[in-house]
């Protein structure tokens, strides 16, 4: 025991010694606390995000069974519309009140509130409950939002030499909310079915869709208190160390002086952000598609649409949380550039070609509008005529190109991140002009 405790103190040391002169022993405990608070964030929010993809679409039939892939367009783009609008907003809070924690906590409350109304949309009119979806998607986008207030703070709390580390962690715990979600879902699915029971008759009930709004709901207030003042101290530590490497010893009053010495890459950090863009449209796209897809290629039901795609979401985050864990090694033999172009975008490239049909003929037809009958499974035809000469997809092709998503997007948004983070240095990430 004793060796034990003398070799964590001498690893605790070492990792002092890099940051020496920036903070005491005691700060670096809160601050990384404050950082693993964020990485369990992270990990809600993601969990919040995938623990209901893989049903919008069945539920949306459920709630009106006349409804058209065109609108399930529109549930889909609410969440990202909201996050495309309310990320600088949310940014520019957090850096003109110097906190994080504000915009946090108001995120979370309002995941809270849209999580709880996902769960009771069967209680709306059947006329009026789908575009009510619209309106909870919407609002679960604007919590979401504040995923670029967790990335800014882990650039503010870390060291140069911490980021990588730091930002891969965070990856991970993002992909670990990937592999938590499906799986709840596809355990809450064999276990609720689609009709599930009546916990108030006619306004709740508890089935494979209404019930992990409410896991959200309790996950998200378990973050809220966590975040409370009582547990979660800022700590910033860049600023302190650009000032030190700028030979400023006088404490300034905010980080502007500090970062407007160095120059920035403009042309390198659009062009890493317009990267991450195409990496998050294509698994975005893959993902809001996937279960309508697999129930038209296969003539899969509700129930094995969400049950199979749900296990196969799992493994892919488990092949991802795997890469993220071999990218500090992998790291040290080739460049991160090089990484992201030929393990990012690559495999990313060779993940979208898998899905050109390789069938021999067309899929099973359905000749049904209504989508959630027994009898009504395969490629709606009337909707879709294309269905009766489009070759089908085959289920390996679908399992191939989701292997090269698992790998080459982790690969990508890692590292953009990373390098990302190094270009702007102890500028605030959220507001880098």
């Amino acid at each position: 025991m004793d060796r034990l405790l003398c070799c964590v103190t001498r690893r605790e040391s070492r990792k002092v010694n890099k940051t020496i002169g920036l903070e005491t022993f005691e700060e670096r405990r809160t601050r990384w606390r404050s950082i693993r608070l964020m990485y369990l964030t992270m990990f809600v929010m993601s969990t919040g995000f995938t623990i209901i993809l893989t049903a919008v679409w069945p539920y949306l039939t459920k709630l009106d069974p006349n409804v058209g892939k065109e609108f399930l367009g529109f549930v889909t783009a609410a969440g990202p519309l909201a996050e495309t609008i309310f990320s600088p907003i949310l940014g520019y809070w957090s850096n003109k009140s110097g906190s994080a924690r504000q915009p946090l906590l108001a995120t979370l409350a309002l995941m809270v509130l849209a999580s709880a109304g996902y769960s009771l949309l069967e209680a709306f009119p059947a006329s009026t409950a789908k575009y009510w979806m619209i309106i909870t998607r919407f609002l679960i986008g604007v919590s979401a939002a504040n995923v670029t207030v967790i990335r800014s703070y882990i650039s503010a709390a870390t060291t140069l030499d911490e980021r990588t580390g730091a930002t891969s962690i965070l990856a991970l715990c993002q992909v670990m909310g990937y592999i938590f979600g499906p799986v709840v879902q596809s355990i809450l699915t064999s276990l609720l079915g689609n009709d599930g029971f009546p916990i108030i008759e006619g306004f709740i009930s508890m089935n494979m869709y209404t019930s992990v709004g409410w896991v959200i709901v309790v996950l998200s207030s378990i973050n809220f208190v966590l975040l409370l003042p009582q547990f979660f101290t800022e700590q910033h530590i860049a600023v302190r160390e650009e000032m030190k490497t700028q030979g400023i010893s006088t404490p300034l009053p905010d980080s502007q002086p500090v970062w407007k010495k160095s120059k920035l890459d403009y042309l390198a950090a659009f062009s890493l952000i317009f990267g991450y863009f195409v990496l998050v449209f294509n698994i975005a796209l893959l993902e809001n598609l996937g279960i309508p897809i697999v129930m038209d290629q296969f003539a899969w039901t509700n129930e094995e649409a969400v049950y199979y795609m749900g296990i196969v979401m799992a493994v892919g985050a488990i092949i991802s949380v795997t890469v993220i864990a071999l990218l500090k090694f992998v790291c040290k033999y080739i460049s991160e550039a090089n990484l992201v172009i030929y393990g990012g975008f690559l495999f990313m490239f060779i993940g979208r070609l898998a899905y050109i049909p390789w069938g021999d003929a067309p899929p099973q037809l359905q000749f049904s509008h209504e989508h959630n009958l027994t009898n009504a499974v395969g490629c709606p035809v009337v909707e879709q005529p294309w269905c009766e000469f489009t070759p089908a997809m085959t289920l390996p092709q679908v399992l191939i190109g989701y292997l090269f998503l698992s790998i080459g997007y982790p690969i990508g948004v890692t590292l953009l991140f990373s390098i990302f983070s190094k270009i702007l240095g102890s500028r605030p990430q959220v507001n880098f002009i």
